[in-house]
Order: structure tokens, then C-alpha cells, then sequence
């Protein structure tokens, strides 16, 4: 039986790479929800296997703060959202997460995430 976090990690930039090949960039994770709590601040969670734990499904929380740019779909719409291309994770001066198949985005200053049972 696997552990899974119940606390927000911070993700540096010099981690990004390895985070996104753990996940295999997010290709057909279903996207859960999306919480918006300010124009600075949200929290999208998905549902992604995990290559550290054997591929298994998890559920996967990414807090956005410091958020500088994003365009968003309502929390009916994401499930419509198609994630087989899986999404972009990078970081150039802030992070930006992409969905590959779609115009949704988040750029933020800071990210952290939690882990949790699918």
C-alpha cells in the first residue's frame, strides 16, 4: 500500500522536469476541478499515474499563487477537456501549465502540490 501526501510541497523550477516525466506529462489525466480563490490564486486537481509508484493512479493537486495569466474553463467543461496530448509544465521567469489540446492555461509565480488516493 502506498503513502500518499497529505501536505502542499512546494515545486521549484529545477524540479519541473523531473515532475512532469513522473507524471508523463499529464498524458490522460482527467482533470477533477478547478478552485478559484482569487485572480492570484487557484488550485486544479487531476487525476495522473504515478511512475514512482508503479503507474498507479493518483490524485494530484497543483496550487497556482502569484497567478500572472491564465485562461480558464468552468469546472463542467474540464472533463470535456481532451488530455491524451497530455500538457505542457514549464518555467521561463514564472511556471506555466498548458493542456496540450486546448486554449487553458495557468502562469504563476509559485507552485506547490499535494498528492492524494485517486
Amino acid at each position: 500500500m502506498w503513502v500518499v501526501s497529505r501536505e502542499m510541497k512546494p515545486l521549484q523550477a529545477n524540479d519541473l522536469q523531473d515532475f512532469t516525466k513522473r507524471f508523463q506529462n499529464f498524458e490522460d489525466a482527467q482533470l477533477r476541478s478547478l478552485k478559484v480563490f482569487s485572480q492570484t490564486q487557484m488550485t486544479l486537481t487531476l487525476g495522473v499515474q504515478d511512475a514512482s509508484r508503479a503507474y498507479d493512479w493518483i490524485s494530484l493537486s497543483l496550487e497556482f499563487n502569484d497567478v500572472k495569466d491564465a485562461s480558464l474553463v468552468s469546472d463542467e467543461q474540464l472533463p470535456l477537456i481532451e488530455m491524451s496530448e497530455g500538457a505542457s509544465f514549464g518555467y521561463n521567469d514564472c511556471f506555466k501549465f498548458q493542456i496540450n489540446s486546448s486554449t487553458f492555461f495557468i502562469e504563476a509565480q509559485t507552485i506547490k502540490y499535494q498528492e492524494g488516493n485517486f
